[in-house]
């Protein structure tokens, strides 16, 4: 986002030596994902490869709520017989949501396909600006935490949004949220983060790379095409969250760091 060169770039170069010094100062370093340690590692030459440790977003694992009611999307005006797709989180920048809006209209042909957005952030005003006359999409600022918890253990689909322009790995937390809950994934990203590869391997969705409108509705349509396999993807997904994501394994590993059993 800095300039590297010029007046500006003095800033860049600020912050770039803070960064180093806080590499070499630190005794092991956490990435969330191979990928985040591979980008770490190619950008920082001079950093040993034994100083990073994998030590992904992770939680704790609860006992699994299951409903079949779909009463609180009736109360939104949603149809219950459609499937729905929610995001529910920051509204900003990096979810490239004026991508995402287009995605949405596109879909409007599509039938049987609700999309429900819950959240605010530096983008919302537009985003829902967007959307205002759009018949299959539901938006809403807010909803008390025990009410958009119901609302999203009724929906069928959790969606993940990033903008094509990052180029620094990321694992949105919104990920576990999803797969704790059964929940499976359509995930429109950038090409430089491995969530798709998280996606294929814990076999608990679909995704697409946040570049063509036309590819984000294919998925779409892939998930009402086989409906019969949602609830199936979302059990591989709480699979995977809990022999992948459980935060007892990580305190266990931090813990032996600190005391020096892990080199």
């Amino acid at each position: 986002m800095m300039k590297k060169t010029g007046l500006k770039g003095l800033i860049y170069k600020f912050f770039r030596k803070k960064e180093i010094n806080l590499y070499k100062m630190s005794d092991k370093i956490g990435c969330m994902s191979q990928m985040n340690i591979d980008y770490l590692l190619r950008e920082n030459k001079f950093l040993d490869a034994n100083k990073v440790e994998l030590f992904p977003n992770s939680a704790i694992i609860r006992p699994l709520e299951k409903t079949k009611s779909k009463d609180e999307l009736e109360k939104l005006g949603i149809d219950k017989s459609k499937t729905v797709f929610v995001y529910g989180g920051n509204l900003g920048v990096p979810q490239g949501l004026d991508f995402f809006a287009e995605c949405v209209k596109d879909c409007e042909k599509i039938d049987n396909a609700h999309f429900l957005i819950v959240g605010k952030g530096s983008e919302k005003e537009k985003l829902f600006s967007k959307l205002q006359n759009c018949k299959n999409a539901t938006t809403l600022e807010f909803l008390p935490p025990d009410v958009y918890d119901k609302v999203c253990s009724q929906c069928d689909v959790g969606l993940v949004l990033l903008d094509k322009r990052f180029t620094i790995p990321n694992y949105p937390s919104r990920m576990l949220s999803y797969m704790a809950n059964a929940k499976p994934m359509l995930a429109c990203v950038d090409r430089n983060n491995d969530v798709p590869d998280l996606i294929e391997n814990a076999n608990c969705g679909r995704s697409c790379f946040s570049e063509k409108k036309e590819d984000f509705a294919l998925q779409v349509k892939w998930f009402l095409d086989n409906k019969n396999k949602i609830k199936t993807l979302g059990e591989n997904g709480r699979k995977y969250f809990e022999e992948n994501f459980n935060v007892e394994n990580y305190i266990s590993n931090f813990e032996k760091l600190i005391k020096g059993e892990i080199k």
